[in-house]
């Protein structure tokens, strides 16, 4: 279980984050709670565009480190 990542290190953290901010904003009424379904939407797929992102650049960066490699050897 090593391949495990820490938990801040995953999407479902920090889209729970984000929708536990949403709940806040609710609650001491910075957002009213018509508003919150739309910023919860637009969160929840900024997160998600930020993570997919990210991994594939990580990819990229990736391929490219093993192909500079492999023909520097």
């Amino acid at each position: 279980m090593d391949s495990l990542k820490s938990g801040w290190k995953t999407s479902e953290f920090w889209t729970t984050l984000v929708l536990q901010g949403v709940s806040l904003a609710v609650i001491v009424g910075m957002v009213n709670s018509t508003e919150s379904a739309t910023l919860t939407d637009s969160l929840t797929k900024m997160v998600t565009a930020i993570f997919t992102l990210a991994i594939s650049g990580g990819t990229t960066l990736a391929y490219i480190k093993s192909r500079f490699d492999l023909k520097n050897k």
